[in-house]
This record gives C-alpha cells, structure tokens and sequence, in this order.
C-alpha cells in the first residue's frame, strides 16, 4: 500500500469543505470512489503529486487531460466548486495520512 504524500496547504473554510464533499459525491465519485478511496482502475486522488494538484483546475474544470479519459467537468461544476473538491480531496488524504501514522 503506497503511502500517501504529503498534501499542499489548503485554504478553505468549513463550508467550502463540505461544499467539495457534496460536489465529490455528485460529480467525482462514481469514477473515483467513495471517500476519496480508489478501488483501483482510475487514479486514487489521495495519491496526487504536487504538480497535479497545481493543475486541479485545468485537470476537472477545463479538460486538459480529456485525451486520458478525465472528461471537462466545467459544465457540471463551477470554479469554486472546483477548489471545493480540491479542499475536500486534500482534506480526506491528510485524514488518511494521520491515519496511517498512528
């Protein structure tokens, strides 16, 4: 089981996280899983490097990554609720990683 890295600082209230976790569960998990938990054939988001969560945006909302079968999300979604899922993702594998250290 890799361990998860390190996440990038989040800012984002409460609301926001929770926001993101309603949007998830519409949006992300039927391909990403429950809880942010992968179970195996597209990416695992807890997993994601810094470089790709510099690019969350430009990933989900504006489909740079469509050819690899992430599909445009933009239509589905608006940009904060973009940085929602994001505080959300973050939130979830720094849960995971605490976790994981104890």
């Amino acid at each position: 089981n890799a361990l998860i890295p390190e996440q990038p600082a989040i800012e984002a209230t409460a609301a926001q996280i929770d926001n993101g976790k309603y949007r998830y569960g519409a949006t992300c998990m039927v391909c990403h899983g429950a809880l942010v938990v992968s179970g195996g054939v597209v990416p695992d988001l807890r997993m994601l490097t810094a470089e790709k969560h510099s690019i969350f945006k430009e990933i989900v909302y504006d489909g740079v990554i469509h050819g690899a079968g992430m599909p445009r999300l933009g239509d589905l979604v608006t940009e904060q609720d973009v940085r929602d899922i994001q505080a959300y993702v973050i939130s979830r594998a720094n849960q995971d990683r605490a976790a994981v250290k104890k």
